[in-house]
């Protein structure tokens, strides 16, 4: 069976790209955004982030979009 190497978690917006994944390590990540930036013009190339613990960011971001969508009257401020 294959397994993927690298997860992408999720695209934040056209600016930020989360990456992790068992064979991804921090400073792999240079070198991706190095090709990217290559292939793309400097204002649409996004910014790699990389997260040890993708599905726990996963879940947490899940918690806090629906959150909001719960408490839509009421302002929440992240610490």
């Amino acid at each position: 069976m294959l397994e993927a190497a690298v997860w992408v978690c999720g695209i934040l917006n056209p600016r930020y790209i989360a990456l992790g994944g068992p064979a991804l390590r921090r400073e792999c990540i240079g070198p991706v955004n190095d090709g990217l930036s290559a292939l793309l013009p400097g204002p649409m190339c996004p910014e790699l982030l990389y997260s040890a613990d993708i599905w726990g960011d996963y879940q947490i971001g899940m918690a806090w979009l629906t959150a909001e969508k719960i408490f839509h009257m009421v302002q929440i401020i992240k610490k």
